[in-house]
């Protein structure tokens, strides 16, 4: 029986599940790697052309937002307020660096998992708050090996790291604070920086298998806004006085080439500064960064705002279904523009432990012309937004393809009128001199020019 629409034979469905394919991945235990070989082949007749489309699939939502090598690594340095490590720095009395001459130093991977922005939040302030209380930390990721808070006791726990979540805003809020503002005098000073760029192990700037897979993205660091397209640092200054009026917040990036200490203005560019705290403030001995640059001089002014909304997700909104047969049909702006195996884009919509479905009426919409002529195997991939594999943890998922043949279009546009001459000329050369190989060549690249370039 013939299809009415495409005057040719019913369509083909071919069912896939991971659990059968060969695992072409590096780590053998995922399962959105791996290569399908058909026993039975399909084959496009010469007048044909093949139509594909993604009929049904069922990926289970078992992968996490956050997986290490992609997106769970925290950098975080510990200075003098003036961004010197030494014992000079303004606002200390006592010395901030070991006997190495290394400034405590902060690095590890938060653990894979389904976090929101709160429970991200606080996970990030129990890590850093452990340090800053007890000047210890666990020996794993940290590039210096154990850097210890604080060479004397009695220097430790003189500073809080807060953070707040703006579900209005839908952003977070940051502050640094002394664990006892009143106490008298204050001793100490402190400037805590974030290394999403300059980090050692998790920077944009570093190299290896870790470069660039903090979790800056998710927190509100997205390079467009923090800052102006270009992956920074973002530091904290406070420095304590008994007296509010006098306690001193700022916040700004770390310029282009950071490197540290942190003590020179060509170092860091300041965004927000806060000297004194309202009478609101005061009650709350607090002052949180929101974001927003300092007042312009427009009129009205205006508050520029740096920080980009949290999005725990940022990496797992979109799953990215590639196959081998999808060479020539679709474009994909994340690599210029050019032509990509990217079969299909499927929003993940579900909570985690529930599946991430295609129906045949959503996954049918769009269909693909595929220039090939015969299909004996397919290799497949699922990736998240930065072409990194997901992981289901184990599960398998399945999905199916939907093949139609049609009739091969025939293009009208004729060649150009001097390589129509010249073609002529060389098929008559190459069957007198009987070069059969080259003349099967030419043939096929005239024959190919029929079919649009799709």
């Amino acid at each position: 029986m013939s299809n009415i629409e495409t005057n040719t034979d019913a369509s083909r469905i071919l069912f896939i599940d991971s659990k059968d394919g060969i695992n072409t991945a590096n780590d053998p235990q995922l399962t959105t790697s791996y290569k399908i070989n058909l026993e039975d082949a399909i084959v496009v007749p010469n007048h044909h052309t093949l139509l594909l489309s993604l009929h049904r699939l069922n990926v289970p939502r078992t992968f996490y937002n956050f997986q290490h090598k992609r997106n769970s690594g925290l950098e975080v340095v510990f200075l003098n307020f003036d961004g010197s490590n030494n014992q000079g720095g303004t606002g200390w009395t006592d010395a901030i660096t070991p006997a190495n001459n290394r400034p405590p130093y902060l690095s590890f991977e938060i653990d894979e998992g389904n976090y929101d922005a709160i429970s991200l939040m606080n996970l990030i302030l129990t890590r850093c708050n452990d340090y800053l209380r007890t000047g210890k930390t666990d020996p794993i990721r940290q590039p210096h090996g154990v850097v210890e808070f604080h060479t004397e006791p009695s220097m430790i726990d003189k500073f809080v790291l807060e953070m707040n979540y703006n579900r209005d805003s839908l952003k977070y809020e940051f502050s640094v604070n002394a664990t006892d503002p009143d106490v008298s005098p204050p001793s100490v000073g402190i400037m805590v920086v974030f290394r999403w760029k300059s980090g050692e192990i998790f920077g944009s700037d570093a190299t290896g298998i870790y470069k660039d897979t903090s979790i800056r993205q998710e927190c509100g660091f997205i390079s467009n806004k923090w800052f102006n397209g270009e992956t920074r640092d973002f530091y904290i200054q406070h420095l304590p006085n008994t007296t509010a009026s006098s306690r001193v917040w700022r916040y700004g990036r770390g310029s282009v080439g950071t490197t540290y200490p942190l003590d020179g203005s060509w170092a860091r560019t300041e965004v927000r500064a806060k000297t004194g705290l309202t009478a609101t403030q005061i009650d709350n001995e607090r002052y949180f960064f929101r974001g927003n640059g300092e007042w312009s001089s427009d009129i009205p002014p205006t508050q520029e705002n740096y920080l980009s909304a949290v999005d725990v997700n940022y990496h797992t909104q979109n799953l990215y279904l590639h196959t081998s047969i999808t060479q020539h049909s679709v474009l994909d702006t994340r690599i210029g523009g050019r032509f990509s195996n990217i079969l299909s884009r499927i929003p993940v919509n579900v909570d985690s432990g529930e599946a991430v479905v295609v129906a045949p009426s959503d996954g049918s919409v769009h269909k693909l012309m595929l220039k090939v002529r015969e299909i004996t195997s397919i290799d497949i991939r699922l990736t998240d937004l930065d072409d990194k594999l997901i992981d289901t943890n184990g599960l398998d998922w399945t999905f199916s393809i939907e093949f139609d043949f049609i009739v091969s279009p025939q293009t009208n546009v004729k060649p150009d009128f001097r390589k129509r001459i010249e073609d002529r000329k060389l098929e008559a050369h190459l069957r007198a001199t009987g070069k059969d190989k080259e003349l099967k060549q030419l043939l096929e690249r005239r024959n190919n020019q029929l079919l649009p370039m799709v």
